[in-house]
C-alpha cells in the first residue's frame, strides 16, 4: 500500500470515528454512515455536495456529486442511499425516492425490571437500535410506558421530582437512580432526534387500575383522587421541558388508564392536555381511539394542542394485510374516519397479541398494507416488533430467547438484532413499495451465503402462518390468546371462535349450516383453510431442506432461524388437522353420522401427534416461563392437556353413538341456558354459556313453551 493510500484510510478512520461522536443531527449521522461505508470498503472518500431543495417532505435525489434532500430527514436518507450504494457496488449511482408513507412508527413496551436491565440503560443499545430504525426508514419511535400492569404506573415519580407534591414518589427509588432513569429518557428522546426520528412517549397509566382482578400492588406512593389532577400537570410538564426532544404524547384516556370513567374528559382536558400545551414547544398528542370517551377529542382541540387519533388495524394482532370489512366492535375504526374530523388518523397494527417471538419476514405482505394505510387520508401507521412487551407482568429473573443451553444459536448481541429482517422490510418498503429486494437479499447472501435464496423463502413461507390463524380463528380480539403457542382452545370451544375477517371466512358452524342447506357461499371454509396451511407447511419444509443444504453446521443465525421455521410449519399443520376435526365434529353433530366422527377423530389424532413433534422441537430450546402478555403464557408443553381431550370429548361422543345410536332428538332438563347475545360477542359465546348441555342435546327449562315450529315445549309451566 502506498504512502498516499495509508493515510487516507487514516483519514478516512479518523472522519468516521470523528462524525459519529459528535453527531449532532441528521445530517450527520448520515454522514458518519457515508463515511463508514467508504472507510469498510477501503475507498477513497468521494467529492460529496449536500444540498436541501424544495421537493416532497422527506424525498432525496442523487446526481454524483450532489445529494439533495428535500429537508433534513430527506438529506439524511438521501446519504444513507448513497452509502449503501457504496457497500454494495462501491460508487454512488444516481437515484431518488420519496415517502408512500408519511408516519412509519415502532412502538416497544417498558414492562420488566430485570430483564431491562441489562439493556434499557445501555447508551450502547440507544444507539444501535435508534441508527438501525433510521438505516431502515422508520420516522417514529413509540415508547410505551405503563400498560396494563402496575409496572411504573404512572411514570412520572421516577423521572421527576415534584416539590408541591412531597407525598407522590416512587417506592424503593433513589434520588440518584430518578435521575438516572429522566437522563435515559432524554438520552433516547435525543438520540432518535438526532437520527431524524420523531420521540413518542406513551403513558397508557395515570394510575393503577384500582378494579383489576388480581389487584394491582402501586410501585408509587401518595396519589389520592384530589391530587392526581393537579400533580400529573406538573410532572407531564417537568419531564416535556426536562426531555426536549420529546415530538409527541401517546394517551390512552379511557378505563383502562386508571382513572374512572365519569372523570376522564375533565382529568385529560384540565391537567394532562394542558401540561402538554403548556410545555413551552409544540408536542403533539396522540390520543388511542380505543374506548375513547365522548367529548375526549373536542376537549383536546379545546386544549388549543394539535391532535392525532388512531385505530387498531386489526384488533389487536396482525392479521392479513388489510382492513377487514367487519370484525369485533372497536377493534377497528369505527366512525373515527367519517369527515369532517379535525385530527390527522394513523394506524396500530398491534402484533402483541399474536407475532411476539417467532420470525416474521415477508416482502409482498408489507407491500399490500402500505397500499391500505392511507384509506380514508390516514397518514401512516405504527407496529410493535416481535419482543415488544417481553416480561410483561414483571415476573422477578431473567430469560433470553433461547433457553441458556442453546447459546449456539445466539449471533446477536441485543436481541432486537435476531429480527433485522422485520425491521428492514416494514421500514424500507413503507417508504417507498418499489425498494428492489437488493435491499435484504444482500444482508442474505452475507449470512447465509448460497442457500440466502431459500432462507428468504422459509420466511416468505412461514410468515403466513400466525396471520392465516388469526385471521380464520381469533378467540379474543384482545391481547390473551397468544396464537404462536396456543392449540385453539378445546375442540367445543374450538368451533365456536369466529374469524376475525368474517366477511371473507365462514365460521366452521357457518360452512357446515351451509352445506346441510346447499346454501352457495364464496367464503373460505374451514377444509380450505386446512388445504391453505399444509401448502404453507410444506413449502416451508421444502425451503428448510434446501437451505440446510447449503448450510455449514455451525452457522448460528441458521441455528436460530430454523427452530422458528419448523415450529411455524408444525404449528400450520396442527391447525390443519384441528380445523379439518372440528369440521367433522360439527358435521357429525348436526346428522350423526358416524363416518364424520371417524373422520374426526382421524384428523384430531393427527394434531396430536403434530403437537407432541411441537413439544420436542421446543422443549429446552425457548424457555418454560415467557410472557409477552396477560395471559396464555408458559411454553407449547403447557398446553398438551387441552389437545388430549379434544380425543377425549370424541371418546364421549362414540360412546353415546354406540349405546343410544343415531336419535333424532335429546333433550337437556336442567336451568336456563343463555344464549349470545350478540354476532362476534367474543366471551359470551354459546360454547361458553351452554357448554353443560351435552352436543346434540337440546336445552329445555321450565320456561320453554310448546312452539310449533320447534314442535317441542311444555303445554303448561314446565313444573
Amino acid at each position: 500500500m502506498t504512502r498516499t493510500r495509508v493515510f487516507d484510510a487514516i483519514r478516512c478512520a479518523f472522519f468516521f470515528f470523528f462524525a459519529l461522536s459528535l453527531t449532532a443531527g441528521p445530517r450527520e449521522f448520515g454522514r458518519a454512515e457515508l463515511e463508514r461505508a467508504i472507510h469498510e470498503r477501503g475507498l477513497r472518500r468521494p467529492h460529496v455536495q449536500e444540498v436541501i431543495e424544495p421537493g416532497a417532505p422527506e424525498s432525496y435525489g442523487i446526481d454524483p456529486p450532489r445529494i439533495t434532500g428535500s429537508d433534513e430527514r430527506g438529506l439524511m436518507y438521501g446519504l444513507l442511499a448513497a452509502a449503501e450504494q457504496i457497500r454494495t457496488d462501491g460508487k454512488i449511482t444516481a437515484a431518488q425516492a420519496q415517502p408512500r408513507t408519511s408516519m412509519r412508527g415502532i412502538r416497544y413496551f417498558i414492562h420488566n425490571a430485570d430483564l431491562e436491565r441489562d439493556w434499557y440503560y445501555s447508551h450502547e443499545y440507544w444507539d444501535e437500535f435508534l441508527s438501525m430504525l433510521a438505516r431502515n426508514r422508520f420516522n417514529r419511535f413509540n415508547l410505551v410506558f405503563a400498560h396494563q400492569t402496575a409496572y411504573l404506573a404512572p411514570p412520572y415519580p421516577f423521572w421527576v421530582n415534584i416539590p408541591e407534591f412531597p407525598s407522590i414518589r416512587a417506592r424503593n427509588l433513589s434520588e440518584a437512580q430518578r435521575e438516572r432513569n429522566l437522563e435515559m429518557l432524554r438520552y433516547i428522546s435525543q438520540g432518535a432526534a438526532d437520527r431524524a426520528i420523531d420521540f413518542t412517549l406513551g403513558v397508557w397509566e395515570h394510575d393503577i387500575q384500582h378494579t383489576a382482578v388480581p389487584p394491582m400492588t402501586p410501585m408509587t406512593e401518595g396519589l389520592t383522587p384530589e391530587n392526581i389532577g393537579p400533580y400529573s400537570y406538573a410532572a407531564l410538564k417537568k419531564v416535556l421541558q426536562s426531555c426536549p426532544a420529546i415530538r409527541s404524547v401517546q394517551m390512552r384516556t379511557n378505563a383502562e388508564s386508571g382513572i374512572p370513567s365519569g372523570r376522564q374528559v375533565d382529568f385529560y382536558k384540565n391537567y394532562v392536555f394542558r401540561a402538554i400545551r403548556d410545555a413551552g414547544r409544540p408536542v403533539i398528542l396522540d390520543l388511542r381511539g380505543w374506548s375513547v370517551a365522548s367529548g375526549m377529542v373536542k376537549a383536546a382541540e379545546e386544549a388549543g394542542i394539535p391532535v392525532r387519533l388512531s385505530a387498531k388495524y386489526w384488533a389487536e394482532d396482525m392479521g392479513r394485510p388489510y382492513q377487514p370489512a367487519e370484525t369485533y366492535p372497536g377493534y377497528s375504526y369505527l366512525n373515527f374516519l367519517e369527515r369532517p374530523h379535525s385530527y390527522n388518523f394513523y394506524w396500530e397494527i398491534w402484533a402483541l397479541g399474536s407475532h411476539r417471538l417467532l420470525l416474521w419476514g415477508n416482502p409482498e405482505y408489507v407491500r399490500r398494507a402500505v397500499g391500505t394505510f392511507s384509506l380514508g387520508g390516514a397518514e401512516g401507521f405504527e407496529i410493535d416488533p416481535p419482543l415488544a412487551q417481553k416480561g410483561f407482568g414483571n415476573a422477578p429473573g431473567s430469560w433470553g430467547i433461547f433457553t441458556a443451553a442453546q447459546s449456539q444459536r445466539v449471533f446477536w448481541k441485543w436481541e432486537f438484532e435476531r429480527y433485522w429482517l422485520f425491521y428492514r422490510l416494514w421500514g424500507r418498503l413503507s417508504y417507498d413499495p418499489a425498494t428492489p429486494e437488493s435491499a435484504w437479499m444482500s444482508d442474505l447472501q452475507q449470512r447465509f451465503g448460497a442457500a440466502a435464496r431459500d432462507v428468504m423463502d422459509a420466511y416468505m413461507a412461514s410468515s403466513q402462518v400466525i396471520n392465516e390463524i388469526v385471521a380464520v380463528h381469533l378467540a379474543d380480539p384482545n391481547m390473551y390468546i397468544w396464537p404462536e403457542i396456543n392449540p385453539g382452545g378445546l375442540a367445543g370451544s374450538y368451533r365456536e371462535v369466529l374469524p376475525s375477517d368474517w366477511r371473507y371466512v365462514a365460521s366452521i358452524p357457518e360452512a357446515v349450516r351451509n352445506r346441510l342447506q346447499g346454501i352457495p357461499s364464496a367464503k373460505q371454509t374451514a377444509l380450505e383453510t386446512a388445504e391453505r396451511l399444509e401448502e404453507i407447511a410444506r413449502r416451508t419444509g421444502e425451503a428448510v431442506t434446501q437451505a440446510k443444504k447449503k448450510i455449514g453446521p455451525h452457522n448460528r443465525e441458521w441455528l436460530s432461524s430454523e427452530s422458528d421455521f419448523l415450529t411455524l410449519a408444525a404449528i400450520a399443520r396442527y391447525h390443519a388437522h384441528k380445523q379439518r376435526g372440528v369440521y367433522f365434529l360439527t358435521y357429525f353433530d348436526r346428522t350423526a353420522d358416524a363416518a364424520a366422527l371417524a373422520a374426526a377423530r382421524r384428523e384430531l389424532q393427527a394434531g396430536l401427534a403434530v403437537w407432541q413433534q411441537i413439544i420436542k422441537l421446543t422443549a429446552g430450546v425457548y424457555p418454560v416461563q415467557m410472557a409477552f402478555g396477560p395471559d396464555d403464557i408458559g411454553h407449547w408443553q403447557d398446553k398438551l392437556p387441552y389437545v388430549h381431550d379434544d380425543l377425549a370429548m370424541v371418546a364421549e361422543r362414540e360412546d353415546i353413538l354406540a349405546r343410544f345410536g343415531p336419535f333424532d332428538v335429546g333433550f337437556y332438563f336442567g336451568g336456563a341456558v343463555r344464549t349470545q347475545p350478540r354476532y362476534g360477542a367474543y366471551r359470551e359465546d354459546d360454547y361458553v354459556l351452554g357448554n353443560n348441555v351435552e352436543p346434540r342435546f337440546t336445552a329445555v327449562d321450565p320456561s320453554t313453551r310448546y312452539d310449533d315450529q320447534t314442535g317441542y315445549g311444555w303445554l303448561s309451566g314446565g313444573v
